[in-house]
């Protein structure tokens, strides 16, 4: 049968297909893949650039057919082999003539499409239209918000004051954010972003204004030039294991999702003052072989200890961002860090194979701390890695990785293969390896740990599809500390195990139930002559159910429980419950309410829950203690470029005076948290 008239029968199959639902615009995957990232790494983020690509794609959908392998990347969901299906069946048959030919796509099953669909579109679009380059500068969108945040209980540092009348904290209690930022489609963004965080003073203190500025300039995909960034920006490179910055999921949900490449250069537009360069970046070259050179100049906060009469070292950066007091603002800036480095990659037609490199010169040196977990921290003024990254596609077969050094000549290096063994089922295996003794700075690569460093491990995932109502998605990883860890005085090791199952038997009714099996060693936290290394284990289930009761409304639950486990103390539990209404009734109002009971005997099972905010905000709070915790968001437009958003919470603790510990301690058994954001957008 001629191609064209293959299609237009698959064409005709489709369209009488039952319409499938767009997916939610915040997909559970994605909110259980930051919830897993925050309690790895015991800290939420303020990087929403995530989020604000999701929203464009909201606002201007991704045209599937001019879609490149980069660009499907941010969708977390699908597998690499996913994406070079899609690839190849539009370099087989052609262009996609409707969003229901997507279900002829090997790999495709209507779960993974309902996940896509809010973000994709198959015909004719603004930014598919032919513009010449001074038309990036006239048919975007402009979009300025101002968000203001605050806690209504005051905290121990905005009260309680010094011999001579100063308050720890310099500043009022008062978030304040700013952003405006112009947007023509993927291709051109530029714009401006201003931060500052509660207790940082506005003015005096040799303050003026924000705590924290940021400007950026990016073009992508015009003539030879794959990208170009001037300002604040990022860079990624292979793997991660010697470049990587911005938010990076780790072992999740997405099982398959286990290859961390995606583009090299992005622009740099949240509120975050750690983990970017500020300088200029440019990749360019044409057909199989490309480059990517990046210079960068910025101070960074540290703490500066006298070395000797002239100099001072350092012993970590600090990636907080705040300076809300004396000690915090003399910190900040404190040690100058140039980086440049740059990456040259040949493309052929199964993959690629690129070779990347990374300089870094501090204006002090660094040292690791006094303690034996510590003891192969990188010491001096310089650091140098460079690494090997590939990619192969064959046939239902995807390998990747990457290889680097450091100065050193310590190695760290991660492969995995993703592979399609049946329609209905994917296996994903991953092996790394890294050196006791390797050191990088910005690099976040797959692993137990943070960065690349001192461990090794073997991961096993497998994702099935037994009928298009159901997914199974599943995964084990062995791990092993080579050397010591914090908190972990002996070499020691580790099993994680996690299970998943979802439930989709209609547009209107989404159902999964997790269990997660964690077990390695820690420090007992005992006073001993000896640190005591005892085996934990700990144990989550949850069952979350989202259904849609009408076109208005939404219902979610949550029900998860938490053991843990230290040695052969007694077994210590935690619960929590919510339930959340979304309702959305025009196209100018919507919002959510939720309301969650939660109660865990101590700080080893607290819970991580996912909560729902203004707009391009996203909070991962964890719960621990005995309280109720509550809150509702509203949107209201009140004209058609105007966009007002507020979010009132509050968390009452039962049998507790106080909230919190140090500087940030409150009086009391409640706290109440208020968010204000206003968002225009004009042409």
């Amino acid at each position: 049968m001629p191609k064209d008239n293959l299609k237009y029968f698959l064409s005709i199959v489709f369209l009488i297909t039952p319409f499938l639902a767009a997916g939610q615009q915040q997909d559970e995957q994605i909110q259980a893949a930051l919830e897993d990232l925050a309690e790895e790494s015991e800290q939420e983020t303020e990087d929403d650039e995530f989020w604000q690509q999701l929203e464009l794609y909201q606002k201007h959908p991704l045209n599937i057919n001019r879609a490149s392998y980069e660009d499907l990347t941010l969708f977390t969901f699908l597998n690499p082999l996913q994406i070079e299906s899609l690839l190849h069946y539009k370099k087989l048959l052609g262009e996609l003539i409707s969003i229901y030919e997507l279900q002829a796509v090997p790999g495709f099953d209507i779960i993974t499409i309902r996940k896509l669909l809010p973000y994709i579109y198959v015909s004719d679009n603004p930014f598919d239209k032919s513009y010449r380059f001074k038309d990036y500068f006239h048919h975007g969108d402009w979009e300025v918000l101002f968000r203001y945040k605050r806690d209504i209980e005051k905290k121990k540092g905005f009260i309680k004051k010094d011999s001579l009348g100063r308050t720890h904290y310099l500043g009022d209690p008062n978030s304040l954010f700013f952003r405006m930022r112009y947007r023509f489609g993927s291709n051109l963004s530029m714009g401006i972003t201003a931060d500052r965080d509660a207790g940082e003073p506005f003015t005096g203190y040799s303050q003026k204004g924000f705590d924290f500025y940021s400007l950026h300039l990016f073009l992508k995909g015009y003539k030879s030039i794959r990208a170009l960034a001037i300002g604040d920006y990022r860079i990624n490179l292979g793997q991660g294991l010697i470049n990587k910055q911005g938010l990076t999921f780790g072992k999740s949900s997405t099982v398959m999702n286990i290859d961390k490449s995606g583009s090299i250069i992005t622009p740099h537009t949240s509120s975050m003052e750690y983990g970017f360069y500020r300088g200029g970046a440019i990749s360019f070259g044409k057909k199989k072989i490309n480059s990517t050179l990046f210079f960068s100049y910025k101070p960074e906060d540290a703490s500066l200890t006298p070395l000797d009469s002239v100099q001072n070292y350092f012993k970590t950066f600090q990636s907080s961002g705040y300076h809300r007091s004396e000690t915090e603002l003399k910190n900040k800036g404190a040690v100058k860090l140039l980086s440049t480095g740059g990456s040259v990659r040949y493309d052929f037609k199964q993959g690629h194979v690129a070779f990347n490199t990374v300089y870094h010169s501090f204006s002090d040196s660094m040292k690791h701390t006094n303690q034996w977990y510590d003891l192969y921290g990188h010491e001096g003024k310089e650091m140098l890695n460079a690494s090997l990254d590939y990619a192969l596609f064959m046939r239902q077969f995807y390998f990747f990785g990457e290889t680097a050094t450091d100065k050193a000549g310590a190695l760290a290096t991660v492969n995995g293969l993703v592979m399609s063994v049946d329609p209905r089922a994917d296996i994903s295996l991953l092996y790394r390896n890294y050196s006791r003794a390797y050191t990088s700075l910005y690099t976040t690569a797959f692993g137990e740990s943070t960065k690349p460093q001192n461990e090794h491990g073997f991961y096993a995932g497998i994702s099935l599809r037994p009928k298009n109502k159901w997914q199974l998605n599943a995964y084990a990883d062995i791990f092993s500390f080579p050397w010591l860890r914090y908190r972990i005085d002996e070499l020691s090791g580790g099993k994680d195990y996690f299970i998943q199952t979802t439930y989709s038997p209609s547009k209107k009714l989404n159902v999964y139930l997790r269990f997660r099996d964690k077990q390695k060693s820690l420090n007992q936290l005992k006073e001993a002559p000896m640190a005591n290394i005892i085996p934990t284990h700990k144990q989550s289930l949850r069952l979350q159910t989202d259904w849609k009761y009408s076109g208005h409304f939404r219902f979610r639950n949550v029900a998860e429980f938490s053991s843990f486990r230290g040695g052969n103390d007694p077994v210590s539990r935690g619960y929590f419950l919510a339930q959340d209404l979304i309702w959305k009734t025009n196209k100018s109002f919507s919002g959510n309410f939720r309301i969650a009971w939660f109660q865990t005997d101590d700080y080893d099972t607290r819970i991580y829950a996912f909560e729902n905010e203004v707009r391009y905000a996203y909070s991962i709070p964890f719960f621990y203690g005995n309280g109720i915790r509550s809150y509702v968001n509203f949107r209201i437009n009140p004209a058609r470029k105007l966009s007002l958003w507020t979010k009132f919470s509050r968390t009452w603790y039962f049998n507790q005076q106080t909230i919190g510990s140090s500087w940030d301690e409150i009086q009391g058994n409640k706290r109440t948290n208020v968010t204000l954001e206003i968002i225009y957008g004009f042409k």
